[in-house]
């Protein structure tokens, strides 16, 4: 038999009048609690990311034994949308390079079941930058418009001749190139390239400078 709730409640006198220390629950003649809610996680997963990449949220939130789930709380580094607005939904598709910025994340489930017992379950992750990530950023922005045909064209080439540079170990000559392909960025800002963009590209190339190779 699944637990019924309390049929029993210890009180204690602390000196300041009674309070409630213990309670006893009817299971098959034991006193057994009615289990903690069940969290299940399946992504974001941890491991490090690329900031080009894309995940799904997926994750399950179950009641305990003899209980059920009374309210389930999700957070991305402790708020409950992302930075846009973006709801933390179930299969909700997140695109790292727009939604999320370069470094670590925690992803959490905070559950209460009707008899008020937590479970709380987290995922820590990481978004890097590579030289391929940075041309993918570049690509992806120019699919949905975010940059021009021709000046994604001149962008993309300076990050291969970079990445050249970094393969070899000539981490001089491409922070030089990666600094021409800020210079760039910056002057064609709400021009050829959306604003918010360029300060995403911006950003990745920076990293890109400060871990070489």
């Amino acid at each position: 038999m699944a637990p019924r709730g309390p049929v029993f409640q210890g009180f204690e006198d602390n000196g300041e009048g009674y309070i409630n220390i213990y309670t006893s629950w009817y299971n098959q003649g034991a006193n057994v609690p009615p289990g903690s809610p069940v969290i299940a996680i399946g992504q974001p997963v941890a491991q490090i990311y690329l900031h080009s990449d894309t995940i799904t949220l997926n994750y399950a939130v179950g009641a305990g034994t003899g209980s059920r789930v009374q309210s389930f709380t999700l957070k991305m580094d402790g708020q409950t949308t992302l930075i846009d607005g973006t709801n933390l939904v179930n299969g909700q598709t997140i695109n790292l390079l727009t939604k999320l910025t370069i470094g670590e994340h925690t992803f959490s489930i905070d559950a209460v079941n009707n008899f008020g017992n937590p479970t709380t379950k987290s995922v820590k992750f990481a978004i890097v930058v590579t030289d391929a990530s940075i041309g993918n950023d570049v690509t992806q922005f120019v699919a949905t418009g975010k940059i021009t045909q021709n000046e994604g064209k001149s962008l993309l080439s300076k990050l291969v001749t970079a990445a050249k540079a970094r393969a070899k170990g000539n981490c001089p000559n491409a922070i030089t190139i990666y600094m021409s392909f800020i210079s760039e960025v910056q002057a064609q800002s709400g021009k050829t390239i959306d604003q918010t963009a360029a300060l995403i590209l911006i950003a990745d190339a920076r990293y890109l400078i400060a871990h070489c190779p």
